[in-house]
């Protein structure tokens, strides 16, 4: 069946080429067809050379909504492949300036969505993070029920995602919560999807996928079997190599670490490993194969069969090596990329006209009205030169406060990298003394300190760094247990009065 559809679009291809794309309604058409080959063979590399021709037949008939869908499909596919992050940054911007310009909602979403997910692969999850916001923000003004759900879903993903590296990282269970929060989000959105949308499987067995991974991290095994299951009863309707490699490699780890279910749990192991091996190789899925090889390894072991466990180690180190060397190179090329900010000119906003104009008017009613009442209050005392010296020594000192508090507030509300750091610059004192009090306050608790020195509540730290409000809550009594506080004490006025 896919080898006769694999030789009918070949056919289908080579005649429209034959016959000369001219129409929008031919490209739509072709893209059409290979949503159906996309479904069946996901990385086939004939693929990227027709969302190529694509997009030059759409540029050179000025069809902007074929240029911006040609661009998603050849990042999509480059991300499949896990290469050329750089190049799929790039085209994302561009993919993200078309659909500005048509107001295409779901184009927008998707680009940033991608482009986050480049820089993630890249070791860039900081910039990933602002990306997935965005996209999210975006996401609810995308007009079809489908395309809105399957843009939550990748977003939830992209969350997801994000919070395991947090974990892995710091080891804070709060960050392992908000990991299967957003993993449980993507199942349920993939559940509401239409049962004759051609992706719905696919995207309901990738939340399976990652449920199952998430709770064999925690011990939860009744939880890994009961996902475990139902992507098998999902599994036989699909062709996806990746989604076959994944689901072998967690059948293997869970019949590994349930020895006392199964007396044959080691050969129940490597046969699935080996599966897995099998469909990451057929996909050249470096990624993969660097988590598979260390548990072949560690089955070997079990096995007593030293041979192949110091073949499957050699394997390992050879394959982390390689791609450390790769990210190293991606990141030297995308990292100038993430910094680089759009010019005004750059900048295309739709319906955007309307609320600059109230945004300024809002500003100039700010700025009028505080004249007013600064020149009441001071009357004419400006033209004294005694008041003159003493003002502008008091606003020299005060804009010292002022100003850094304004930026604080901004790079806080942001979830900027920089803000810890500038935060310590201007206010040195309040990390030292609350490191005084307990040294073992962590930078992510510190952090949590430094929003509420600037007021903000629960709901809004929440906001601000994806977390649950309970997630929030279970931080700030960590905190208060850490700082000695009473029951009494409110943390807020506490951090407040700290200088």
């Amino acid at each position: 069946m896919k080898l006769t559809l694999t030789v009918l679009f070949s056919l289908f291809w080579n005649f429209c080429i034959s016959q000369n794309i001219n129409t929008i309604h031919q490209i739509d058409s072709l893209f059409i067809v290979t949503n159906q080959k996309v479904i069946l063979d996901p990385l086939n590399i004939d693929l990227q050379s027709v969302y190529t021709e694509l997009y030059y037949r759409s540029k050179e008939i000025d069809y902007p909504k074929g240029q911006m869908e040609a661009l998603l499909r050849i990042s999509t596919f480059k991300l499949r492949r896990q290469k050329d992050y750089d190049k799929v940054i790039l085209d994302m911007s561009e993919a993200e300036k078309i659909a500005l310009k048509i107001e295409n909602y779901s184009g927008i979403t998707k680009s940033k969505i991608l482009r986050g997910r480049a820089y993630f692969f890249s070791g860039l999850p900081q910039y990933a993070i602002k990306e997935l916001r965005e996209a999210l923000e975006t996401s609810k003004k995308i007009e079809d029920a489908d395309n809105r759900i399957i843009a939550k879903i990748e977003i939830y993903s992209g969350y997801s995602n994000y919070y395991e590296d947090r974990y892995n990282l710091s080891k804070d269970k709060i960050y392992m919560d908000s990991c299967i929060y957003f993993l449980k989000q993507k199942y349920s959105q993939a559940i509401l999807m239409k049962k004759n949308v051609p992706s719905r499987n696919k995207l309901i067995l990738t939340a399976l996928k990652s449920l199952s991974g998430i709770n064999l991290t925690l011990e939860n095994y009744n939880e890994v079997e009961y996902y475990l299951d139902l992507m098998e009863k999902n599994i036989k309707d699909t062709n996806d190599k990746f989604i076959l490699a994944t689901y072998h490699k967690l059948k293997g780890e869970f019949e590994f670490k349930n020895a006392r279910n199964n007396v044959n749990y080691l050969d129940s192991a490597l046969y699935h490993f080996d599966k897995a091996e099998f469909y990451a190789k057929e996909i050249q899925n470096t990624q993969l194969l660097e988590l598979i090889y260390p548990e072949m390894a560690n089955v070997f072991d079990q096995m007593k069969d030293k041979r192949m466990q110091i073949k499957y180690l050699e394997k390992t180190k050879n394959i982390k090596d390689s791609l450390q060397i790769k990210k190293k190179e991606y990141l030297q090329k995308i990292y100038p990329l993430a910094e680089k900010k759009l010019t005004k000119t750059e900048m295309i906003l739709p319906d955007n006209n309307a609320d600059l104009y109230k945004i300024a008017g809002i500003l100039a009613l700010f700025i009028v009205t505080g004249w007013y009442w600064y020149y009441k209050k001071n009357g004419t005392k400006e033209s004294s030169e005694k008041s003159t010296a003493f003002d502008y020594n008091k606003i020299k000192e005060s804009s010292k406060i002022i100003i850094p508090i304004e930026k604080l507030v901004e790079l806080a509300s942001k979830d900027d990298g920089s803000f810890i750091k500038m935060f310590h610059e201007y206010l040195p004192a309040f990390m030292e003394k609350l490191l005084k009090i307990n040294s073992t306050l962590k930078t992510d608790e510190l952090e949590i300190c430094a929003f509420i020195k600037l007021n903000f509540d629960t709901k809004k730290i929440a906001s601000i760094k994806d977390f649950t409000v309970r997630a929030v809550e279970s931080k700030k009594f960590r905190i208060r247990k850490k700082l000695n506080l009473s029951k009494d004490d409110d943390l807020h006025t506490w951090m407040s009065n700290i200088n």
